[in-house]
């Protein structure tokens, strides 16, 4: 998939990942990572919703073009759930591809600013937290942007365990997140992994999680849980990774795309942006 150079979009590696089927703790496990934490990092999302798009994306025309063509590449098809929604920017280019779309976020403000964007009637929209969620059905697809390195380690093998369940026989999840090349644009809590330190425009300071895993590192915690997952790159800054639930022979690796992209390096000048 060819780059995008937009101020934003084009800053930073992402990986768009493909995983199959059932993941040990990634290195970096904080016990510090708690439940406290975690509302907190909401409390952050709501807080920073109306400048979300601005400080994550830059150039939203940009970045709306180079998030239609990975959705076409991925093609998530059938009924497909989107977790962490946010402000609905990749939700309105799954409607264009999905028989139906759930999207649930844990922040209301996220969620009324994707309301107000996406009006197609194949959508739904849910304020929901998606560790204590119960879907009312399994889905085709499960998709999630700029997730899992929200995800802690601690939580890290219960929320694969939870897709494993979210998603049909022969579903597929989907997703797309920064390269760990982009690590050091963060400002990690001292003795932490995966804590950071932000400060959104109001001057609020905020504590969150962001763990970066390389992919390879990704694919092999994955494989030991029974999932398999391909990965391509995507520019400089985004991988996608996408996958099915019903998990093949092991002996028998999907070799569509390698989950062990070439190295990606951050071009200088370009302003990091924060997902």
């Amino acid at each position: 998939m060819g780059e995008l150079g937009t101020r934003s979009m084009g800053a930073q590696a992402i990986t768009v990942w493909t995983v199959r089927g059932v993941v040990p703790h990634p290195e970096g496990d904080d016990v510090t990572a708690g439940d406290d934490l975690l509302a907190g990092q909401v409390a952050y999302y709501r807080r920073r919703a109306r400048e979300y798009d601005v400080t994550a994306y830059g150039d939203l025309a940009a970045a709306r073009a180079r998030i239609n063509r990975i959705a076409a590449v991925l093609r998530p098809d059938g009924n497909v759930l989107e977790i962490a929604c946010g402000t609905g920017v990749w939700t309105s280019a799954l409607a264009g591809v999905a028989t139906a779309v759930t999207a649930i976020d844990a922040a209301p403000e996220m969620i009324d600013i994707a309301r107000g964007r996406v009006t197609a009637a194949n959508v739904r929209f849910e304020v929901a937290d998606v560790y204590s969620w119960q879907a009312p059905a399994r889905f085709d697809t499960v998709f999630f942007a700029f997730w899992l390195s929200h995800v802690p380690a601690s939580r890290f093998e219960q929320f694969w365990r939870q897709l494993r369940g979210l998603v049909a026989e022969q579903g597929r999840v989907l997703l797309v997140d920064e390269h760990p090349d982009v690590r050091g644009k963060e400002a990690y809590a001292e003795g932490s992994g995966e804590i950071i330190q932000r400060r959104l425009a109001d001057g609020s300071k905020h504590r969150l999680v962001k763990l970066f895993v390389h992919p390879g590192q990704l694919q092999a915690r994955l494989h030991q849980l029974g999932w398999q997952s391909r990965i391509r790159r995507d520019g400089h800054d985004w991988e996608s990774r996408r996958g099915e639930s019903h998990p093949p022979p092991l002996a028998e690796p999907d070799l569509n795309l390698s989950a062990h992209p070439a190295p990606i390096v951050q071009p200088s000048g370009l302003r990091p942006i924060r997902q």
